[in-house]
């Protein structure tokens, strides 16, 4: 299971945390991060509705994952592990990582 995250920060040049500025949008039923980042965007209908997916948040507060948000693995081996979303990749993060919206750019780890 991935939980998905999305930032509410909207001034992500400001410095914050994962906890200081994400709040938990849904869980999807896979343990992959391309798949979940595939099905965690809105094609041709909401992305929310699709079969294994978990809404956490209101419909009209969901929109498609993009750089700046966070993937957690739920369970596994990697149960806990928060990946930032990059402009390319993901970066494991630490939850009191501090970070700002150049983190999405700077080379993927």
């Amino acid at each position: 299971m991935i939980r998905i995250w999305h930032n509410v920060n909207l001034r992500m040049d400001t410095p914050s945390t994962f906890a200081d500025s994400h709040a938990l949008v849904a869980t999807i039923n896979t343990d992959n991060l391309d798949d979940a980042y595939g099905r965690s965007q809105h094609l041709d209908s909401p992305w929310f509705m699709g079969a294994g997916i978990t809404r956490h948040a209101d419909a009209d507060r969901i929109r498609s994952t993009s750089v700046g948000d966070v993937l957690e693995h739920a369970d596994g081996p990697l149960n806990g592990a928060l990946f930032f979303v990059k402009n390319v990749g993901f970066k494991r993060i630490d939850p009191l990582e501090v970070f700002t919206w150049k983190t999405a750019y700077d080379e993927v780890a």
